[in-house]
């Protein structure tokens, strides 16, 4: 709980890209349940219906486009960060794997010259406790 004069600070995402893929991955990840800033905002009015909120957006793209490459090791990490598994192309059934990439580089990314992009935007809540 906030104590009165207390402060707390919650990141949450908010970028298109980003936050489209979290909600299609949880088709994959029962236990595993991605909320954007307006769930956090939402659930913060009914927790503390008299505090003061605060939402600062910050503009994030992320180049994707060599995690499309399943031989460079570095970037198949960033796959496992993204889906929260570690050895992702390897430790999920080889369709899921296909599908999620699939979905990841039509429906979440862009293109910016001769680079894939992500839209990883964020919103920091403050929430101030009177």
């Amino acid at each position: 709980m906030l104590n009165k004069d207390g402060i707390l600070l919650i990141r949450a995402v908010t970028g298109a890209g980003w936050l489209k893929y979290f909600k299609y991955r949880n088709n994959f990840q029962l236990s595993r349940k991605y909320k954007s800033a307006i769930d956090a905002k939402n659930l913060i009015n009914l927790q503390f219906p008299d505090a003061r909120i605060e939402i600062i957006h910050g503009p994030i793209e992320v180049t994707f486009t060599k995690c499309f490459d399943k031989d460079l090791k570095d970037y198949n990490r960033m796959l496992d960060f993204i889906n929260a598994i570690v050895n992702f192309r390897n430790s999920r059934p080889r369709d899921e794997v296909e599908a999620s990439l699939r979905y990841l580089r039509d429906e979440c990314c862009y293109v910016k010259g001769d680079e894939i992009m992500i839209n990883n935007d964020e919103d920091d809540i403050i929430i101030w406790k009177k």
